[in-house]
């Protein structure tokens, strides 16, 4: 269809009226194919009007021009149709000539309306609603003239014009009216042929002078643009507007009961605070509630006309309010000028408004249009909130017009260089027959490597017109559109114009257009590499690349500086594909995304970073993978660096979950805190892997340093049986060359309230008996040491070895490709880790296993601080002290002793393994090892071994005194020892009761004297109440008897000498 400007045909060469041939295609509506479809209206040339213009000066006078379009009679709305009487010239409305244009105007205010709109209607309801439809379209326009643009404001749109584009009367009656539609402005050419009523008054809204015709033409040619349907233009149809300014429409329906609070509210103060919008409101005109639509006559306001909205304030007294103007009503509902009960002195302060004075002008005869209403009575008496916005405000637009037909749909493509508001708009019309139905445009997040369809990011619907505002990220988006109706004998067909404005560079094209701008970009590949073979079951990363971005972004950067990138990684074997996870890492921040599907777009980078990204391709398969190539593609806006880099063997530590009370008495329960350090600085890829496939795991990484001593988290991930971090910055150990003091990386990983409660993992309470899954129960013990002694006769390493103390020590193993081993760590040898058996989980246990790879050499060892921090502190607390360390053994023997585990010499043999705290350099008393003083009496000052040492009193498997083996009670024995120290518990409390009478014998005969005392003084009390009240009796009895003038009593005698 034709969509570029095209020349308007001089009026010699039009068609001459009447009806064309039978199986011709009317005027206008040219033959396509067997279908007659109707065209757009031509885009509007402003040299090929005036020149056609100045052919009709140059002709001689003929008849009169008389619209060829539709046949010569334009079709009404339907609202109007009945209404009409007869057409007539203007020269008919009466003796004088008229004119388009009122010729004097103001030139210091150019677009006042000097002679206004005549709204009085005496027509039938239905016409009455879209002549004021059409009345307050005009007023909404004039009331925003200083923020339409010069060339579109009402009547700049008639032509022909005079030199200073004020539109002129043509004798032969021929007006083009420019409008906007379908993303152009379009001339709609129209005569002077005028409807009017059966009272021989002009249909149309018109201007008080009677011989002023711009408001009249104006309205023929939108009726001429809205015709193409069967019902024509219909009231509160927002294509009035938008077809007399180009700005484009949007409708908020209001429904409080269906949407959240303040919604109305808040798109309407969105719209009022922009420069470039517009906004107004009709009443609710739903019929099927006569209760609520008389409260809505009662406010005065009716179906049809558009009420402006001006201006929104939030105040203190009412709440949000907002005033609103109608030329056309008489606002009777809260907050009217009228309304005594709701306005205050102090409201009235508070909105300036000055509502007395208001009065007595309505009462001089004046009609006040603008009122203040209430948030609430928007909610109430109106129906829908209409925003008209200008797309010139926009920085950057696109527009893609096309047909389309029921079945099928048209797919283009919107591709956004930065994050912005996206203002899209939707226009359709018939174009073939006069059919209506609604459609509507879906936009999609797109992907250029990704065949599945993604979730709608908007969803716009438009039987003529509408609009949305909506956020959008960079990148690619796949635009649709649909139409709902399906005619099968006769398709209906459909022109349909997208418009999408933007704050940011934007591309709107078809498929093939917007992809090769997109493939403009450029691209960093990385091919004809080769990943090793990897065995079945076993973590590895096939592919490890550093990628840089360089380069000047351009207009492709957001306001963070960041750029939209796409990867996709590509192996040549199908197999491999399906086994394998990319990963893209921001080195810097810690951000990473896991990309399943092995490509995705939406990725932002930093162009200018050196090696501040890597690309992670990780497996466990359960096959084995061969030897393949693989092709690594990156795109963006810069150019793109893309470098392997080496990966180092596996490293890998298992161990176990060992409670404590601090975790069962603070709810966190920590599997472990684990140091990575390398050989040098770099970052490392981890795997936790928990014997429980349903343990819920969350896996913190710490980063500490002279900054930050306490530590700060860098990242955080979860995980269900299985947590992957790919990138872990790991610092060079202590000692090692380029180590920086302070400086570690602590990886920390918490098991979830519920799967330490599902797997029985918390401690009995203190003083609870021994419960039989206890790890000081005989029965585990023996089961436990004769499975650790198989295990360590047989070489394995693969289960966790007691430690001194009997804490449990990880294992630490590092696995080559070819399966030589280097141990880490002091565990004794035995085969690799990959070997094991998988992970089991035990009742009341829980196994792990962290798995570590690098391009340098990576350790993994317990974080010991804290333990070395309470042993400088125990070291120096015993050298202000001596003795203390004894005193606190002597207890601990007791306290294993009292709770029935052990006999005395055992428990003495067991703290005696604990060892006896060492000087601290420079420490003193009660100092910690960094020289800091600790509380009295606190946690860090209680005397014993480390916080594993003194955990391990408890649960360690396997006890080995330095005195031998040590001697275990049985079940009969234990009985006895239970017995015994109920016993002396009891006896205790009999002792403790015996005392406490006494007490209370010794304390007897003192409260009974106390007692008599306090009786005595109530007694007294009660005496010297009732002398009182005798004495106010008597004296009152005193003053009636005393007698005086006028009552009173005698003044006193006077102080000084007589007289004689």
């Amino acid at each position: 269809h034709p969509t570029a400007c095209c020349t308007l045909p001089a009026p010699s060469s039009m068609p001459p009226k009447g009806k064309g041939k039978e199986g011709t295609a009317p005027p206008g509506l040219p033959r396509i194919g067997e279908r007659v479809t109707n065209k757009l209206i031509p885009v509007f040339d402003a040299a090929a009007v005036k020149a056609s213009f100045d052919q009709d000066a140059k002709s001689k006078a003929g008849e009169p021009y008389l619209d060829v379009d539709f046949d010569g009679v334009l079709p009404m709305p339907t609202a109007l149709e009945a209404e009409v009487s007869t057409w007539v010239r203007p020269k008919e409305l009466g003796e004088a000539e008229p004119y388009v244009l009122e010729p004097t105007i103001d030139p210091d205010n150019p677009r006042v309306l000097a002679n206004g709109l005549d709204t009085s209607s005496s027509h039938r309801e239905g016409t009455r609603e879209l002549l004021d439809w059409l009345s307050s379209s005009i007023l909404l326009v004039a009331e925003h003239a200083p923020f339409v643009a010069e060339g579109n404001y009402l009547w700049q749109l008639i032509h022909p014009q005079n030199e200073q584009g004020v539109p002129r009367y043509n004798e032969r009656g021929r007006y083009v009216v420019r409008l906007f539609d379908h993303g152009e402005w379009r001339a709609v050419t129209i005569d002077d042929r005028l409807p009017l009523d059966a009272n021989k008054r002009p249909l149309f809204p018109r201007s008080k002078s009677p011989l002023e015709l711009w408001p009249m033409l104006l309205c023929k040619a939108v009726i001429k643009l809205a015709s193409r349907t069967v019902s024509g233009l219909n009231r509160n149809d927002p294509m009035v507007v938008t077809a007399i300014t180009g700005w484009l429409p949007q409708v908020v329906p209001i429904d409080p009961a269906r949407q959240p609070e303040h919604l109305v509210w808040e798109e309407l103060i969105r719209a009022l605070a922009d420069r470039g919008a517009m906004a107004g409101l009709v009443a609710a005109s739903d019929n099927s509630d006569p209760d609520a639509f008389g409260e809505v006559e009662a406010a005065g306001l009716r179906t049809g006309p558009l009420v402006m909205a001006l201006e929104f304030r939030a105040t203190h007294d009412r709440g949000n309010m907002a005033r609103l103007k109608s030329d056309l009503l008489e606002w009777k509902g809260p907050f009217a000028d009228t309304d005594e009960e709701r306005w205050t002195k102090v409201l009235d302060e508070e909105l300036g408004w000055h509502r007395r004075q208001r009065l007595r002008k309505v009462a001089a005869g004046a009609f006040l249009p603008d009122f203040w209403t209430s948030e609430a009575s928007l909610n109430s008496f109106f129906g829908s909130l209409y925003i008209w916005r200008d797309p010139a405000e926009w920085t950057h637009s696109a527009k893609l017009s096309g047909i389309t037909h029921v079945p099928g749909h048209q797919d283009a493509l919107l591709s956004l260089r930065g994050a912005s508001d996206l203002l899209v708009a939707l226009t359709v019309s018939p174009a073939g027959g006069t059919a209506e139905a609604p459609c509507w445009v879906r936009l999609d997040r797109h992907d250029f490597d990704e065949t599945r369809a993604a979730p709608a990011k908007l969803h716009l619907d438009a039987s003529r017109t509408a609009s949305v505002v909506v956020r959008a990220s960079p990148g690619a988006y796949h635009l649709s559109c649909h139409s709902a109706t399906e005619l099968t004998d006769f398709p209906a067909f459909f022109h349909w114009t997208v418009v999408v404005c933007a704050s940011v560079p934007l591309a709107l094209g078809t498929p093939l257009a917007v992809a090769a701008d997109e493939g403009g970009r450029k691209t960093g590949v990385l091919a004809t590499s080769e990943y090793n073979a990897m065995e079945a079951n076993l973590w590895a990363l096939p592919v490890r690349a550093r990628v840089a971005f360089k380069g000047d972004p351009g207009d492709w950067a957001d306001e963070t500086g960041r750029v939209p990138a796409t990867l996709r990684f590509e192996p040549h074997d199908d197999k491999a594909a399906r086994h394998l996870c990319v990963h893209f890492v921001d080195n810097d921040t810690g951000q990473e995304v896991s990309l399943a599907a092995l490509h995705g777009s939406g990725l932002r980078v930093r162009p200018g970073q050196q090696a501040a990204y890597a690309v992670l391709v990780e497996t466990k398969a359960p096959v084995d993978l061969n030897r393949d190539a693989f092709t690594l593609e990156l795109r963006s806006p810069v150019d793109t660096e893309i470098t392997l880099e080496p990966v180092m063997p596996l490293v890998t530590t298992l161990g176990a979950y060992v409670p404590s009370f601090a975790h069962t008495a603070s709810g966190k329960h920590v599997l472990f805190r684990i140091v990575a350090a390398g050989a040098s600085r770099s970052t490392a890829a981890l795997r936790l892997e928990l014997g429980d496939p349903d343990a819920e795991v969350t896996v913190r990484v710490w980063r500490y340093s002279k900054e930050a001593p306490d530590g700060v988290v860098f990242k955080t991930k979860q995980g269900r049986g299985v947590c992957v971090v790919a990138s872990v910055p790991v610092e060079v150990g202590d000692g090692g060359k380029g180590a920086v003091a302070g400086a570690r990386t602590v990886v920390e990983a918490e098991l979830s309230r519920a799967t330490v409660e599902r797997l029985k993992l918390l401690r009995p309470p203190r003083g609870a008996a021994p419960h039989p899954e206890h790890p000081l129960d005989p029965a585990l013990q023996a089961a436990d040491e004769e499975a650790l002694l198989a295990a360590a006769a047989a070489g394995g390493s693969n289960l966790a070895v007691p430690s001194k103390g009997g804490a449990r020590r990880q294992s630490t193993a590092v696995t080559g490709d070819k399966g030589d081993k280097r141990r880490m760590s002091k565990a004794q040898p035995g085969p690799p880790p990959e070997a094991a058996e998988p992970l089991a989980a035990a009742p009341g246990k829980l196994a792990y296993k962290l798995m570590a790879l690098s391009d340098v050499a990576v350790t993994l060892e317990a974080d010991d601080s804290r333990e070395k921090e309470l042993a400088a502190m125990k070291a120096a607390w015993e050298q202000g002290e001596a003795g203390r360390f004894a005193r606190g053994m002597a207890s601990r023997a007791k306290f294993l002793v009292h709770a029935g585990a052990l006999s005395e010499a055992s428990a003495q043999a067991l703290v005696a393994t604990l060892p006896a705290p060492t000087a601290a350099k420079g420490g003193g008393g009660g100092a910690k090892g960094d020289g800091r003083k600790s509380k009295p009496n606190s946690r860090a000052q209680t005397p014993g071994g480390t916080a594993n040492e003194r955990s391990a009193l408890w649960h360690a498997p396997i006890i080995k005194p330095a005195g031998g083996e040590p001697e275990l009670l049985g079940p009969e024995g234990r009985t006895e020892r239970q017995a015994a120290i109920s016993a002396a518990e009891a006896a205790e409390a009999e002792r403790r009761q015996a005392l406490f009478d006494a007490r209370g014998g010794h304390h007897g005969p003192r409260g009974e004297a106390i007692a008599a005392i306090a009786s005595e003084r109530a007694r007294a009390r009660e005496s010297l109440a009732a002398s009182n009240a005798a004495f106010q009796e008597t004296w009152k009895q005193l003053c009636a008897e005393r007698k005086g003038p006028e009552d009173n009593p005698p003044e006193p005698p006077k102080k000084g000498k007589s007289k004689k």
